[in-house]
């Protein structure tokens, strides 16, 4: 495996935690107006850390 392959499948990754942290955060974002905050809170930390760990360098 070269390291254009490596960065390739890195950037793949990355690209995907991101893409799934967007749409998490989306709906921490959207929720529920009646609902509770600390689900909501939860949802939106969750998403912070995913888009944390796919901007982190490996």
């Amino acid at each position: 495996m070269s390291l254009t392959d490596l960065s390739a499948n890195l950037l793949y990754v990355a690209f995907f935690a991101y893409l799934i942290a967007a749409i998490v955060f989306g709906g921490a974002v959207k929720g529920n107006k009646e609902g509770s905050f600390q689900s909501e809170g939860r949802w939106g930390k969750i998403a912070f850390i995913i888009t944390i760990a796919a901007l982190s360098p490996t």
